[in-house]
């Protein structure tokens, strides 16, 4: 084998690493955004047909075998079987490489070490390459090392999946210094611990008690979504000081202990859950898992903590039934639910059914960072809620429907949110915040990004409605009745759909097609395969099918609206969907 053959086979070699590169940060990226979990990484790459590249694989297999043919024959073409293969394969891997990503991976350590260990064969093959090339190669040792790479290709994810699992012991040792950091902490401060979870509604929530708890102490909470186990130790490390009195925890969850996980960690003292929805079910079988695995908050809190929940959710209800500690319950509440004689809510487990089988009593005023005592069922109620320059406004009763009315306005769209000021305002009456201190914490709150976050493009005359963070069927419905309640000349939506929603994904999404069909004048949906059933409850609720337009990605989502919208327009961004349920480029659209 002669100087350029060796040359093109180092070439190859070469390419074939950069594309494994490229390949390896793409995968990483994805099992980043599921939590590491091997099982989920592989789920996807098979439901995307991506388990084994089929075609790449077979093309690069082809023109290797030619390669070793060539040689072996002496007929001369080695080199351009060889250098065939050198710019496809590097410009998938630097295509991988650069790919747009909604939530781009984060290099940190753990991921650092990942990345490197999986490339360590494909770089020892490259070094091998060169050194043998310059030794001199044969007909044998070419074969050995193209169809090495060929094998390494086909193994890219069990590559990554290997390398997690041998490291694994020292990422073990790792976050055990950092547990051990963040418990000391805990232990040495001592701060009230509220922790919140729930399907949906959990970080608006936060940021709601957060607010409340801010007006009277102070109070870290956990940073955007960091809702982990790693997060909130990182959190704690990173933030927690001898000066906070109060540390709010969002818990997210998605399998059964990991709450349970979060509550053996920070041990909290007052406990939130939100709502039980359809939110993992895919992940979870059943509703019936999702609420256990919520419930691990309750079963949690110590005897002197306390339990908050949403009165309007009924299987929030059933955990408050079974609750060994005090329970404070919020709801709104609304004239049409009374039944005659009553003052609020209805027989139907809503906030006036359960007021009006619980009394009122209070409890002592407590020290900052005292825990709460036991208190009897109570009610927290809103009432006459209405939206007015660009705020919810509603009346606020602390202890059941006879209690006097406090005027709150806070800077959240939507009843759904008014759910989350309610939770904030119920954990401030059990910790016996003064109730103007309860809502000045409240009217200090504005939309977290991208949950129903209002943007005003002046210029252009148009209202952009960002409800971009994870949607869900309660959450999608509420986005769109604050969308038909906007001034608006036309309204628009945005939207993949929704996801995680097992068996009843292709129904949930029908539903809100239907519901989408009532309230816009056009509809932008995003993934030409995902969002079929959103298209079919479109079609069924009568809008002009012309007013329905299919793109592939985001990308062309915003460049379509670039030409469609005007003055007037109010645009409802709803749901972002992660990097992992990117639809494969060769997607058909359908035809209009």
């Amino acid at each position: 084998m002669n100087t350029f053959e060796g040359v093109a086979a180092v070439l190859a070699l070469l390419a074939l690493t950069v594309r494994l590169a490229g390949r390896q940060h793409r995968l990483l990226h994805l099992f980043q955004l599921e939590h590491y979990e091997g099982a989920r990484l592989t789920l996807w790459l098979r439901r995307r047909g991506e388990l084994l590249a089929w075609r790449e694989l077979g093309v690069v297999a082809l023109l290797f075998a030619a390669a070793v043919a060539a040689s072996s024959s002496g007929s001369g073409w080695l080199c351009g079987a060889l250098l065939l293969l050198v710019t496809p394969l590097g410009a998938l891997g630097v295509g991988d490489w650069r790919r747009p990503a909604v939530k781009p991976l984060v290099f940190t350590g753990r991921a650092k070490r990942l990345f490197a260990a999986a490339l360590a064969p494909p770089v020892l093959l490259a070094i091998a390459a060169i050194a043998l090339a310059i030794a001199g190669l044969t007909t044998t040792t070419l074969a050995v090392l193209l169809a090495l790479g060929v094998l390494l290709l086909a193994g890219t994810p069990w590559t990554l999946l290997i390398a997690n699992f041998a490291l694994g012991p020292v990422q073990s040792a790792i976050n055990r210094r950092y547990v051990q950091r963040a418990r000391r902490s805990l232990h040495e401060w001592g701060p009230l611990v509220v922790g919140i979870t729930g399907s949906y509604g959990k970080t608006t929530t936060k940021f709601c008690v957060g607010a409340v708890l801010a007006a009277d102490r102070a109070t870290l909470l956990t940073p955007e979504s960091y809702n982990s186990f790693l997060g909130v130790i990182r959190t704690i490390n990173e933030h927690l000081q001898a000066r906070h009195r109060a540390f709010v925890v969002e818990m997210g969850m998605f399998r059964r202990g990991d709450v349970a996980e979060l509550c053996e960690l920070v041990h909290p003292t007052v406990g939130v859950i939100t709502a039980i929805g359809p939110m993992h079910l895919e992940r979870l079988g059943s509703i019936e898992q999702i609420a256990a695995a919520k419930g691990e908050l309750l079963d949690a809190l110590p005897p002197d903590g306390h339990f908050v929940t949403n009165a309007d959710d009924p299987r929030c209800l059933e955990l408050a039934a079974r609750a060994t500690v005090p329970v404070t319950l919020f709801g709104i509440d609304t004239p049409e639910r009374r039944p005659a004689g009553a003052h609020a809510g209805g027989a139907d487990g809503s906030a006036g059914a359960v007021a009006a089988a619980s009394h009122t009593a209070r409890t002592p005023p407590s020290k900052p960072n005292q825990s709460p005592q036991k208190t009897a069922h109570v009610q927290v109620l809103a009432r006459d809620i209405r939206l007015a320059d660009g705020r919810t406004h509603f009346d606020l009763h602390l202890d059941g429907p006879d209690s006097p009315p406090i005027a709150v306005s806070a800077g959240l769209l939507g009843r759904h949110n008014v759910s989350n000021l309610l939770a904030a305002a119920a954990v401030g009456r059990v910790l016996d915040i003064d109730p103007a201190r309860i809502a000045e914490g409240l009217s200090r709150v504005d939309a977290p990004a991208h949950r129903l976050q209002p943007i005003h493009n002046r210029r252009a005359g148009i209202v952009v409605i960002d409800d971009a963070y994870n949607s869900n069927p309660d959450g999608a419905a509420s986005a769109l009745e604050v969308l038909r309640e906007h001034p608006a000349t036309r309204r628009l939506l945005v939207t993949p759909g929704m996801v995680e929603l097992g068996e009843l994904e292709a129904q949930l999404n029908r539903r809100f097609g239907e519901h989408a069909g009532d309230v816009c004048d056009l509809v932008i949906l995003v993934g030409p395969a995902r969002t079929a059933p959103i298209r079919e409850g479109l079609a069924a609720s009568g809008i002009d099918p012309a007013n329905v337009r299919v793109v592939r990605d985001i990308t062309e989502a915003t460049a379509l609206l670039g030409r469609l919208t005007r003055a007037g327009d109010v645009v409802l961004f709803e749901n972002d969907l992660p990097d992992t349920y990117a639809e494969p480029e060769g997607s058909a659209l359908p035809v209009s």
